[in-house]
C-alpha cells in the first residue's frame, strides 16, 4: 500500500487473504491495522465510502481483535469526554439563565418592599406635615428633609406625637432634628 499499491483492489486482495477461512487472532490484528492505514491512504470521498463498506463487512471480525477494541474504547472516551464538556456548557447556560431569573425575582421582590416602604413613609408623613404646618410653619424645611430618609414606622409616629404635644418651636425643632438623626 505504501509503494504505488495505494489501490482498492490492494486492499481488497489483503482483506481476502487475512479473512480466508477461520482467521486466527494475528490475521484479525493484521485487519484491523490494515483498516486503520487504509484510512490514511485514501483521501477520496467514493474511495473512504467503498473501504466503510468493505468493512463493514469484517466488522464480527475486527470486533475480536485488541487492537479495534482499543481504538473504539479511546474514541467513546472522547467522546463521553467532548460530551461531558458539551453538557458542562450547555449546564452552566441554563443555570446562569435560572439565576438571572431568580436574582430578577429577589430583585423585584425587594424593590417591592422597598416601595411599599417609601409609600407608608410617604402616607406617615402627611399628618406630620399637617401638624408642623399648623403650628410651626417656619419648621417645614425641616420636615422635607424626612423624604430623603428612610424611618421606621416607630421613628415617625413618635416625632409626631412629640410634634402633637410640643409647646413651642424651639422644643419642636428639637424633636424634629432627634428624629432626623435617629436614623443617621
Amino acid at each position: 500500500m505504501t509503494r504505488d499499491g495505494a489501490h482498492l483492489d490492494v486492499v481488497d486482495e489483503a482483506i481476502h487473504v487475512l479473512s480466508k477461512g477461520d482467521p486466527d487472532r494475528q490475521s484479525r490484528e493484521l485487519l484491523s491495522l490494515l483498516y486503520g492505514i487504509s484510512g490514511l491512504t485514501f483521501h477520496d470521498q467514493t474511495d473512504k465510502d467503498w473501504l466503510d463498506r468493505r468493512f463493514a463487512m469484517l466488522e464480527d471480525l475486527l470486533e475480536d481483535s485488541w487492537t479495534f477494541r482499543r481504538l473504539r474504547e479511546r474514541a467513546e472516551e472522547k467522546g463521553i469526554a467532548i460530551g461531558k464538556q458539551i453538557g458542562e456548557q450547555k449546564g452552566i447556560a441554563i443555570g446562569e439563565q435560572k439565576g438571572i431569573a431568580i436574582g430578577e425575582q429577589k430583585g423585584i421582590a425587594i424593590g417591592e418592599q422597598k416601595g411599599e416602604q417609601i409609600g407608608e413613609q410617604r402616607g406617615m408623613l402627611k399628618p406630620l406635615r399637617y401638624f408642623v404646618k399648623r403650628r410651626f410653619p417656619m419648621l417645614l424645611p425641616l420636615v422635607e428633609e424626612f423624604s430623603q430618609k428612610t424611618f421606621t414606622e416607630d421613628v415617625l409616629n413618635t416625632a409626631l406625637f412629640q410634634i402633637a404635644q410640643a409647646q413651642t418651636e424651639a422644643e419642636a425643632r428639637h424633636h424634629l432634628l432627634a428624629a432626623l438623626h435617629s436614623n443617621s
